[in-house]
């Protein structure tokens, strides 16, 4: 998935990417995505939660 926001954004480097704090775009998801119904979101905001970070999370 790509989605594109036209403002400065949090963000942490992975494998030479810059992606999104993943607390920042879950914030974001709860504004813009019905977050409730996806398995994903879920899943991420259950992960932070325990203190765990989402990204590269297999």
């Amino acid at each position: 998935m790509l989605d594109l926001f036209v403002a400065e954004v949090p963000t942490i480097k992975v494998n030479n990417f810059s992606v999104v704090e993943p607390k920042f775009l879950l914030f974001l998801y709860g504004i813009k995505h019905s977050s409730n119904h996806c398995f994903a979101v879920q899943i991420a905001h259950q992960l932070l939660q325990q203190g765990i970070n989402p990204v590269g999370h297999l």
